[in-house]
């Protein structure tokens, strides 16, 4: 496969999914398992194998994006970091139909005909959002200025009901409170004394 692909040529691998080596996969650009191929009999499994989790998509998919992108590039993207992708295991009949679900959800933005062009939504949606995380932090805060993260992503679903970290493209609150702590929007840290993560302002940011 190493000399296919230094001829230049597209290495699409299919295998069995109980019996394929981890390492085949990424060797491909693209790899298909048989015995989820359309048409091919399934025997039933004994214990119903899930779906990948729907809520890890977002920020798999911002972290595909960069500027505009058009989706069949995305696509390929997508493919490259993980030869086994394949919008069936999120439970979508077809990629269009996993990014539509995306863009309603404001995780992207859709332009164009049959290969949309897909990019993700202006940052100021993101900076919007650590204004608001530091404004509640401030309201919050206590006599030396810090507020606990425990319960803090519902009370600032209090001050914006709409509010999901995955819509901004982050898998977690903590990933998101940490991007906020990198803009310089809030502090962060760990505290042993609380077992838990302090807060701060970004203009009262901790030692």
């Amino acid at each position: 496969m190493a000399k296919l692909r230094e001829l230049n040529k597209r290495v699409i691998g299919v295998g069995i999914e109980k019996t394929t080596s981890a390492l085949l996969p990424p060797a491909c650009d693209e790899f298909l398992y048989y015995d989820r191929l359309e048409g091919v009999a399934q025997p039933a499994p004994e214990v119903e194998t899930p779906a990948r989790e729907v809520e890890a998509l977002p920020a798999l998919v911002a972290q595909s994006v960069s500027g505009t992108i058009t989706a069949s590039r995305l696509k390929r993207t997508l493919l490259r970091k993980d030869p086994t992708f394949n919008e069936a295991d999120y439970g979508f009949r077809s990629f269009g139909e996993l990014l539509r679900h995306l863009a309603g959800e404001g995780v992207v933005e859709l332009s164009g005909g049959s290969d949309p062009e897909v990019s993700l939504p202006e940052h100021g949606d993101r900076e919007a959002a650590f204004a608001l995380l530091r404004s509640v932090v401030e309201s919050l805060a206590g006599p030396d200025g810090s507020v606990s993260l425990s319960g803090l992503k519902n009370q600032v679903r209090k001050s914006e009901p709409g509010f999901t970290e995955k819509k901004l493209g982050y898998r977690s609150f903590l990933q998101f409170v940490r991007a906020a702590d990198t803009s310089g929007a809030v502090g962060l840290r760990w505290s042993p004394e609380a077992e838990d993560y302090l807060l701060t302002s970004g203009a009262t940011k901790m030692a």
